[in-house]
């Protein structure tokens, strides 16, 4: 997807600057997790590329979750995510562009992946 107009009510994808470094974790820690929301990954991609969200302010959002199972009630069954430790979020905030983070919110039906207007 690219972007739109943020009166639009369309995700918005970051642009593609996070590479491998964000997926796993290092030094065999066992950091705790949180799930982001993201586009999916084609086959041979190298980088990740996040859905930013639009806030009422004319901002972008990252959106985060402190669970699978919260990102799932949130955003829907069919929305494509990523983990990455909880102590990188604000890195992939900076990086994506994202003005703010919003933790485990949920989206409402028509904005998620797979919904009658999305696909329409």
């Amino acid at each position: 997807m690219s972007s739109q107009d943020p009166n639009a009510g369309a995700n918005y994808v970051a642009p593609a600057v996070l590479g491998s470094e964000f997926i796993g974790y290092e030094n065999d820690e066992t950091p705790s997790d949180v799930y982001v929301p993201s586009q999916r990954l084609q086959p041979g991609a190298s980088e990740i590329e996040l859905e930013l969200r639009p806030t009422e302010a004319g901002g972008l959002a990252l959106l985060a979750y402190s669970s699978l199972e919260l990102l799932v009630g949130g955003c829907g069954e069919q929305q494509p995510w990523i983990s990455t430790p909880r102590e990188r979020i604000s890195d992939l905030q900076r990086q994506s562009g994202a003005d703010t983070i919003l933790w485990d919110i949920e989206l409402p039906h028509e904005m998620r992946h797979g919904s009658e207007e999305e696909t329409a």
